[in-house]
């Protein structure tokens, strides 16, 4: 089974190791809250280079290193092509970019498609 979305591989791990999501936050020193918040799709992942979170989680639950970081990056270019797709088509999705952390986060995603998906 191919997991594409950060909060699956994240579940799909701590049931297949029988681990709980309050230990998952106290490894990744974040809020109990913030995992189930992770998992349900009401926190999107954050970006890999603005965070080691993902190391801890990586080693929590035994993946390979850089795994969930290079897939929180990838699962953001894909919502960033679905909001530029929506804004193209009329749709007002996209159109509040007003701070430079935003602009320097989508500028980031591009750099990051073309680094992933050249061929």
């Amino acid at each position: 089974m191919i997991l594409t979305d950060v909060s699956l591989v994240i579940r799909h791990r701590l049931n297949e190791l029988s681990l709980e999501q309050r230990d998952l936050a106290t490894t990744a020193q974040v809020t109990e809250s913030y995992i189930p918040q992770l998992l349900t799709g009401k926190k999107a992942p954050p970006m890999a280079h603005r965070t080691d979170m993902y190391e801890k989680m990586e080693a929590f639950l035994k993946l390979p290193c850089g795994e969930l970081s290079k897939l929180a990056d990838l699962q953001r270019i894909e919502e960033l092509k679905r909001k530029l797709t929506g804004y193209r088509q009329g749709e007002n999705t996209c159109g509040n970019i007003k701070n430079t952390k935003r602009l320097f986060d989508y500028q980031y995603l591009f750099h990051l498609r073309k680094e992933y998906f050249t061929e």
